[in-house]
């Protein structure tokens, strides 16, 4: 009991449109001496150490936006998360502001900082954390631009369908794994109409009866790439929102999509898949998975890859057996990369 919550609307009166928190601050500390004295020098130190914006970083009151704490990620397990929270947040570029709040003495129960053992931790563990803070971070950021420089590069590359079939071809070993899947698992009869979700430039597109295949890709260069490359039908389009009637196709195909999608968007496209397909309809979805086992340079390629959702295999289980039957499911190497094969019903 040593704030008063009736003064927190002092804090909300502060919360202007420019500003992400609102820090408290004693007006004065209400506290054995002894406890003031160690408190002040703290304060000191761990303001000039850090460079901290406000003047009492172990304020227990603080008014933050979500949208703040949706930005950063805090890994302390001590008393040093306050100094953590506050350089991470200015780091994040919000803007702070501060009020000053009442202090009582202690109502209830006792400090379990002021301990020889407590202090010699704390001071361990702010050194652990500016070392992480000011020179960790700058080989981070270092690592951070330059994945995102060439992530640019590559991007830019697979904005060329030409660019970008050649350079997968090349990575994944020409798709040798993932076109005797289809061979042996795959190819359909004969009148089967099969629908293609995320097709590309219609790589695999040949394994397929043209007259009853369709490819859709959000991707208009894509799509025009396969029109003059590959027999079939193709289409623009986003697959959360499929332009087909219900219960018009008897097989789909997702190969190498559900990674660059987040669990909503997956779900929605199940949803739309469940309803263009047929009852007991087979799907094959192939994906790139994480996995515990990946070595250097497959998880360089995941870093590199435009995907920023490649699951464990465990992931998606979760995802499908709400929507589908999973029959059968293996692992196959696409080049490099680790791949999940997933053979599914659709059970209506």
């Amino acid at each position: 009991m040593q704030y008063n919550v009736k003064e927190l609307p002092k804090l909300l009166e502060k919360l202007t449109a420019e500003v992400g928190v609102v820090n408290g601050y004693k007006l004065k500390r209400q506290d054995p001496l002894f406890r003031v004295v160690i408190g002040y020098i703290y304060q000191y130190v761990v303001k000039f150490i850090f460079q901290l914006p406000i003047k009492d970083v172990d304020c227990d009151f603080r008014l933050i936006r979500k949208k703040v704490i949706d930005q950063i990620q805090l890994t302390s397990d001590s008393g040093t998360i306050c100094v953590e929270l506050i350089k991470k947040i200015e780091f994040a570029g919000f803007k702070f502001t501060e009020v000053g709040v009442s202090h009582y003495y202690r109502a209830y129960g006792s400090s379990q900082f002021f301990t020889f053992k407590r202090i010699a931790r704390t001071l361990y563990r702010l050194a652990i954390l500016w070392f992480d803070l000011f020179i960790f971070k700058k080989r981070r950021n270092k690592k951070i631009k330059t994945v995102f420089m060439t992530r640019k590069i590559i991007n830019a590359l697979a904005a060329n369908p030409k660019i970008f079939i050649w350079l997968r071809r090349i990575l994944e070993n020409n798709f040798r794994n993932q076109k005797k899947v289809i061979r042996k698992y795959f190819s359909g009869q004969p009148g089967e109409n099969i629908l293609d979700i995320g097709c590309g430039t219609g790589e695999f597109s040949i394994f397929f009866n043209p007259d009853s295949y369709t490819g859709i890709d959000i991707e208009p260069a894509y799509i025009a790439y396969a029109k003059k490359n590959y027999q079939g039908k193709f289409l623009i389009g986003d697959a959360a929102d499929l332009p087909f009637s219900d219960n018009s196709f008897d097989r789909a195909v997702i190969l190498g999509v559900l990674h660059h999608l987040n669990d909503n968007l997956c779900e929605k496209i199940f949803k739309e898949m469940k309803r263009i397909l047929k009852s007991n309809a087979d799907i094959l979805i192939m994906e790139d998975v994480a996995s515990m086992n990946d070595n250097i340079i497959t998880k360089k390629l995941h870093s590199l890859d435009k995907g920023d959702y490649i699951r464990r295999v465990e992931e998606y289980y979760g995802l499908l057996r709400p929507y589908f039957k999973i029959e059968k499911n293996f692992k196959i190497k696409s080049g490099l990369c680790p791949y999940q094969v997933f053979l599914l019903k659709n059970i209506k």
